[in-house]
């Protein structure tokens, strides 16, 4: 089921089990931790700084027991806070709104603060450090404890009777403050909704209650059979001319030898994302083959299984498994869709796809079924002639003239086509232009442009304020013209091997630490695994990595410029999950302007910065089979929607779908479907997979208001005056409402309209200006 808490919570706990942490060790007391929250240290948990909330943060003499204590101390706090609110509103004291949400806020904001100050702490390893078992048990023990109030029928029924006084009132007298009220309110009702608190049949309240528990079972077995078939593949290579163009930092991830990357061998597996930047570098069409089969046949009846070999090449030469189908996910898949869909039927929803708009931007199936089809009309055209155009250019170069091109080759030739347009220059030549510190410069320069701030360095240790590890720096975020400091993020952006959470899959986090109060500013972390600095060259990164601080940015201005007072729609709170990425979204477009891309580069050793050729491909580099990726995209999200609207059967509907969107064929044992974790994935009713590109048509949009306002601007207004006035309007609406408003409404206020889907096609060259 759909669960609306803290979304940043949400995104982090999807990603837990794809996360890889080295540092799985005991307490250096060497006892280990294997209680679910250990005794409370005797140190005052009450005077410890985590607690104080004031300031920024003092790490300094914290230790690791005193952090578990003071999340026991609050998670406690609040269950029984929870049980003293519905023993209080049982004997008619209070409303929701004079009584029940600032109660909820008193308890929850130490509780989240510590929390998300205790995942910082998990996820970098720093000092104190947090264990693997230990965080998951807080965090499973805290989790528990903030969803209790939204299973409770007491507070569910007294924010029903704030609904009902809130529809009664004129919404042309409905002041910021009380859509923000409204908001929250609105969010009660749906999630008790979404629960099952408003069924009133005791036989549908049992029903409902049992088709829950099965389905979280069915979904864990869907999870356990992916990660087991993922895990059973592999592939050693000895050779090494196959890895001579593969880029150090992927050579770190598959060497047997992490301290000695070029030596070799290497394994490539189907963990993380080594398997897709393998297939973008390996040159042995046989090799790309396997690997891609080896991943599309997951957890399916083809797939590799613990009694068979681990090669798909042995397979086909015969070898079987005595127990095909103990990984196959097809029986799950089956089940989860018709789990979900009874529950979504005992809510009141014709099926689960339209239950999973409830939480969504786009509002309506169809709403979202009308963007693919405009997208596609475009993007399928485009990718038949990219195919061959990429085509064309593969045999050219060595590929055999009379072979198509397989869908396992297009990764490579497109890399290859690409480096050929930059004279040969590689990813790892390419970092010498990326300076972390300049990139920093040049992102801050650009929010100051835009946005009228100021990103001010602030000295750690000091007084009243230190970290977790001496990498990690601290910025204050200003407000250009009043000199007010409007929040500050830590940035902790190399990477430790043996300590930091670390993920292939994720390139980096932004963590909310504490959201703002009446008395304090509001904190956040940009976590990463960069480059670590030497004293021979800076930290360097390539263009990936600047894309993602770019993207991550976004997050940290969202979460520091929000103007909300309630917890519930801080920040990334109760934004809708195809309006998350939006802001993210926004501040990487900003690398397809060719005039950023030369302002955040300098050569490490000359201070030169990347030529405008290389600019110029750069910043176009998403164009390059845009119509084949967004192609990909749409594929996934109406499959996800047919997968939790219909009741064909995966399969059938996975090869209708297929030739409507791709002009390949369709492997006959290609069951992808069955390691599509995203749509099968906890916390969720189905159907969000659209969300992905959704976000980026908001975002291009948004974006090109931007370009409009700067290319209409006379000659004698400077970009930044041309871009302070929409800039502004951007900071007041998206970066500073937060979830106190649906993002539907918050482009109209910016925009003026609905969103369309014109500048992300002309933004990905498939379509001209003048076609808008």
């Amino acid at each position: 089921m759909l669960l609306l808490c803290n979304m940043a919570a949400t995104i982090l706990r999807k990603r837990i089990p794809a996360i890889i942490k080295n540092n799985l060790h005991t307490s250096s007391a060497g006892s280990g931790y294997v209680v679910l929250i250990p005794e409370t240290s005797a140190d005052p948990v009450d005077q410890l700084p985590i607690l104080k909330g004031e300031g920024l943060l003092d790490l300094s003499g914290l230790t690791t027991d005193q952090c578990i204590g003071a999340i026991q101390k609050l998670t406690l706090e609040y269950e029984s806070g929870i049980w003293k609110i519905e023993e209080n509103l049982g004997s008619g004291a209070g409303n929701f709104q004079d009584y029940v949400l600032p109660a909820l806020e008193n308890l929850g904001h130490p509780l989240d603060s510590t929390w998300s100050i205790a995942k910082v702490l998990y996820m970098c390893g720093g000092t104190p450090d947090i264990p693997t078992s230990v965080y998951e048990n807080m965090h499973f023990a805290a989790r528990s404890a903030k969803a209790k109030r939204f299973f409770s029928p007491r507070i569910h029924a007294s924010v029903l009777e704030a609904h009902k006084a809130l529809e009664k009132s004129e919404k042309s007298q409905v002041k910021m403050k009380d859509q923000e009220l409204s908001r929250v309110i609105e969010k009660f009702v749906l999630e008790g909704r979404l629960n099952g608190l408003e069924l009133t049949e005791e036989d549908k309240q049992l029903r409902f209650t049992k088709l829950r528990h099965e389905l979280a079972g069915e979904i864990a077995r869907f999870n356990s059979k992916l990660n087991r078939s993922t895990q059973l593949f592999s592939h050693t290579i000895t050779d090494p001319n196959l890895v001579r163009d593969f880029p150090l930092d992927l050579l770190e991830e598959m060497a047997l030898d992490r301290t000695q990357p070029s030596r070799g061998p290497w394994k490539v597996t189907l963990v993380g994302n080594v398997a897709a930047r393998f297939m973008e570098h390996c040159p042995n069409a046989g090799l790309r083959w396997n690997v891609w089969q080896a991943s599309v046949r997951r957890a399916s009846a083809h797939g590799p299984n613990p009694g068979a070999g681990v090669s798909v090449l042995d397979t086909l030469r015969g070898k079987k498994s005595v127990a095909e189908e103990d990984l196959s996910n097809s029986t799950q898949i089956e089940k989860i869709r018709g789990l979900r869909k009874e529950l979504a039927n005992i809510l009141g929803f014709e099926n689960a796809a339209i239950m999973s708009m409830e939480t969504k931007m786009a509002r309506s199936v169809d709403c979202v079924r009308s963007m693919i089809a405009s997208l596609l009309l475009k993007a399928k055209p485009a990718q038949e002639k990219e195919l061959e155009d990429l085509h064309e250019f593969a045999k050219e170069r060595g590929h055999p003239p009379s072979a198509p091109l397989d869908i396992w080759d297009i990764p490579y030739w497109r890399r290859k086509r690409i480096r050929s347009s930059l004279g040969g220059l590689e990813e790892d030549g390419l970092r010498a232009y990326f300076p972390l510190d300049k990139v920093l410069d040049g992102l801050f320069r650009l929010c100051g442009q835009l946005f009228s701030l100021q990103v001010e360095p602030l000295p750690l240790p000091m007084k009243g304020a230190s970290a977790w590890h001496p990498d990690v720096k601290l910025y204050a975020l200003n407000d250009l013209s009043s000199g007010e400091t409007l929040g500050a993020f830590y940035l902790d952006p190399f990477v430790r091997p043996a300590f930091k959470v670390r993920s292939s899959e994720v390139p980096g986090w932004m963590l909310g630490m504490r959201n703002r109060t009446d008395s304090n500013i509001p904190l956040a972390a940009l976590i990463f695994n960069f480059p670590m600095k030497s004293d021979k060259r800076p930290c360097l990164l390539s263009p990936r990595e600047v894309h993602s601080l770019f993207h991550k940015f976004g997050h940290v201005l969202q979460h520091l410029l929000c103007r909300a007072k309630n917890s519930e729609v801080f920040g990334l709170n109760n934004v809708e999950w195809d309006a998350v990425d939006v802001c993210s979204n926004f501040m990487s477009l900003w690398l397809t302007d060719m005039k950023i891309l030369k302002d955040v580069s300098g050569h490490h050793e000359t201070g030169e910065p990347i030529s405008d050729e290389i600019a110029t491909i750069l910043s176009t580099e998403r164009q390059q089979l845009a119509g084949h990726d967004l192609c990909k995209e749409l594929y996934l999200s109406d499959l996800d929607l047919e997968l939790h609207s219909t009741d064909e059967f995966w399969l059938d509907i996975m090869r209708r779908l297929w030739p409507t969107y791709f002009p390949l064929p369709l492997d006959r044992q290609d069951s992808h479907v069955c390691s599509f974790r995203t749509a099968f994935e906890t916390g969720s009713s189905g159907g969000n997979y659209f969300s992905k590109p959704w976000s980026l048509m908001v975002a291009a949009d948004i974006h090109d208001a931007f370009t409009e306002e700067l290319n209409s601007a006379p000659k004698d207004v400077s970009r930044t005056e041309a871009s302070g006035k929409i800039g502004s309007r951007f900071r007041s609406t998206f970066l500073s409402l937060g979830g106190a408003c649906h993002p539907g409404e918050i482009f109209r206020q910016f925009r003026g309209r609905d969103p369309s889907p014109n500048a992300l096609l002309c933004s990905l060259g498939l379509k001209t200006k003048k076609q808008h």
